[in-house]
C-alpha cells in the first residue's frame, strides 16, 4: 500500500487543523466532506449497501434497536452521541468497533455530519 505523509513542525498540525476546520459553506456539504476525509466512508455507506457499521441512508428519524434491547429514534442528539460515545448504544447486529470521536470534531463539524445524514433519504 502506498501512502503520502505530511510531517508538520511542532504546533503545525494544530494550526493546519484549525485552518482546515474553517468551513463557510452549507453544513450538509461540510458533513459530506468530513464523511470522506475522516474515514466515515470506511464503515458507513450512504447508498444502503452493507458495511461494518449501519448505513447512513435513510438513518435520520429511523428507529434504532440496540444490543441491550433498548431503542431510540435517530435524531440530532442520538447521532451526536453515537459519534462521541459509540459504545453507549450499539446497534443490534453490528459489532462494537467504532472508536470514539469525543473531542475530535468541533460543534460545527458535528452539526455538519448530522445535516449530511439528514439529506440521505
Amino acid at each position: 500500500m502506498l501512502a503520502h505523509a505530511i510531517v508538520h513542525e511542532k504546533g503545525g498540525y494544530e494550526e493546519w487543523l484549525k485552518d482546515a476546520s474553517t468551513f463557510t459553506g452549507p453544513l450538509n456539504e461540510l458533513g459530506a466532506k468530513l464523511y470522506q476525509q475522516r474515514g466515515c466512508s470506511t464503515c458507513h455507506s450512504v447508498d444502503g449497501s452493507p458495511k461494518i457499521g449501519p448505513t447512513w441512508k435513510g438513518l435520520f428519524g429511523k428507529q434504532r434497536n440496540f444490543e441491550d434491547g433498548s431503542s431510540a429514534t435517530a435524531d440530532e442528539n442520538y447521532l451526536k452521541n453515537s459519534i462521541n460515545n459509540p459504545a453507549g448504544q450499539v446497534v443490534a447486529g453490528y459489532p462494537n468497533s467504532m472508536p470514539t470521536f469525543q473531542g475530535k470534531f468541533t460543534d460545527q463539524e458535528l452539526n455538519g455530519i448530522v445535516e449530511y445524514i439528514k439529506t440521505l433519504k
